[in-house]
């Protein structure tokens, strides 16, 4: 979808099904005074309204919000026990309502079945009806359910515009209807309103507009790419809250859901891992999960280990895990090797975060700083895991974290500065398990695997030898009854012809 066209009826439809007693928002505009006045109005607005998709601008003065805030719970001196209520002008939430009517067909295909927040025909009823019917038919048959709860804390605060940007453009929107909702979402500001008096505007750098009609939509297509990452259970969401469940049958089953859905911090994986397996870890320090390949196999305290390198590509400018904190071909974006981590940082404070001595970044950015000499060996971020285990035995954390440096436009004394990444800090936490920690995995895990390993495979020669003794007790058997059978004669000392009794050679041949 590139461009959207509305119609007088569609707005017009809209107007008439406001609801009268909704509060206005900064422009003062009563829902009943546009309700009222529909058939009139409607052409205009939907002049309007065609004006602003047209062009991809919204309006400034509809980005404006006022916040009421509500008292929750606790004590009333604290204003983390209040909720914010954004009241928006309601003329702005008729133009969304147009666009959601319009678009929700298309988006409601993309977004995962387990999602049941915000979309039509599902609620938190079906939500929880889906997964008790799972629970149910599993208790039934003797079985036992384990499952874990997530929330995001203010999720619909944390949204990060570019990445949205970036998976509306993955969801077919694009031309003026992709730079409408960019503007629809940027450079918007809130106000506080209370007991008559009103503050200063602030800018909101992050998340949906609350209390908006797209807003909701738009948030499910953000986090709709969530149940992606989870491949050994069943999942079930509203919107943030998400469960994940899955039956448990043998204790396998147990260590293999908890260790596939807790691959964050590096600390231990899966069970099972192979060279060819790709490990993703959670690294807070640049707000997200990264993956670290296959490097070499190595030997600490006498434990076999498969290390894990962070591959060379992970910063690169088309890299997936640059997505959403540079968008292609957006001029925010930072050379090869480097991952600006502003926008998820308070007040976009401009940090940029790298590989020590930007192991892995563009030449142009290793000789703009003098000094920096880049070693994989010593700069390269990985982790030892133990295969059959997936406990990391060894590992360590290298990050560079840098500040970028620019001109300031207005500013002619920085005119000739040229725009760099400056080092100002180099992290380095290492850890690897101690002699003793060793000795008792060794014993405890390590020992008693080799001596079943040891069984299994004496068992399978005992087996093969019982199988072996068998054919040949039975071939000897088939044998001796073939030789037996043909000599066997009637013993008659009077040589009286027995006729019951067939001779091995006919009578008409003896001499």
């Amino acid at each position: 979808m590139t461009d959207l066209t509305l119609t007088v009826e569609e707005v017009q439809a809209v107007l008439e099904n406001l609801d009268s007693t909704k509060a206005t928002g900064p422009d003062n505009i009563p829902a009943r005074l546009l309700k009222e006045t529909a058939p009139i109005i409607s052409p205009s607005l939907c002049m309007l309204f065609n004006k602003s998709l047209d062009e991809g601008v919204l309006p400034e003065e509809w980005k404006l919000s006022n916040i009421v805030p509500v008292h929750k719970k606790g004590e009333r001196e604290y204003t983390e026990n209040y909720r914010p209520i954004s009241l928006l002008p309601i003329v702005s939430k008729v133009l969304e309502r147009c666009v959601f009517c319009n678009i929700k067909v298309h988006l409601f295909q993309l977004i995962q079945k387990s999602q049941h927040g915000f979309i039509s025909g599902k609620s938190c009823i079906t939500n929880l009806l889906e997964v008790l019917e799972f629970i149910g038919l599993e208790l039934d048959a003797g079985g036992q359910i384990d499952a874990i709860y997530l929330d995001i804390s203010k999720a619909f605060d944390k949204v990060n515009h570019e990445r949205l940007a970036y998976k509306l453009r993955m969801a077919g929107f694009g031309g003026k209807l992709l730079q409408w909702f960019h503007s629809y979402l940027t450079n918007r500001k809130q106000r506080v309103t209370v007991l008559g008096a009103t503050s200063n505007t602030l800018p909101v750098t992050s998340g949906v507009p609350q209390g908006s009609i797209l807003g909701p939509l738009l948030f499910v297509l953000y986090v709709s790419d969530l149940p992606d990452a989870v491949t050994s259970s069943q999942v079930a969401m509203f919107a943030d809250d998400t469960k994940l469940f899955t039956s448990v049958k043998r204790e396998d089953d147990f260590i293999k859901f908890f260790s596939q859905n807790f691959e964050q911090d590096a600390t231990m994986f899966r069970p099972d891992i192979s060279k060819d397996n790709q490990l993703q870890t959670f690294v807070s320090d640049v707000c997200r999960s990264l993956y670290l390949r296959y490097y070499s196999t190595t030997d600490v305290r006498g434990i076999t280990l498969y290390k894990y390198y962070t591959p060379p590509d992970l910063f690169k400018y088309t890299a997936d895990v640059r997505a959403g904190f540079c968008v292609p071909n957006n001029l925010t974006c930072v050379p090869d090797g480097l991952l600006d981590i502003s926008v998820c940082q308070p007040m976009n404070v401009p940090i940029v975060v790298s590989l020590p001595h930007f192991l892995f970044a563009n030449e142009s950015v290793i000789k703009s700083v003098d000094g920096m000499h880049p070693n994989e060996d010593v700069h390269a971020t990985f982790v030892s895991v133990e295969p059959n285990t997936g406990i990391t035995m060894k590992a360590s954390k290298r990050i560079q974290i840098n500040v970028a440096v620019d001109k300031v436009a207005g500013i002619d004394q920085l005119k000739k500065i040229r725009k760099v990444y400056l080092p100002v800090l180099f992290v380095n936490e290492s850890a690897v398990i101690s002699e003793a920690d060793a000795k008792k995995f060794k014993e405890d895990v390590i020992l008693p695997k080799e001596i079943a390993d040891i069984g299994k495979y004496v068992l399978i020669a005992v087996g093969c030898l019982f199988i072996l003794i068998g054919l040949i007790l039975l071939g000897l058997r088939s044998r001796g009854v073939r030789y037996t059978e043909p000599f066997v004669q009637s013993h008659n000392p009077n040589n009286e012809v027995d006729n019951d009794v067939s001779p091995l050679i006919s009578p008409n041949y003896v001499t």
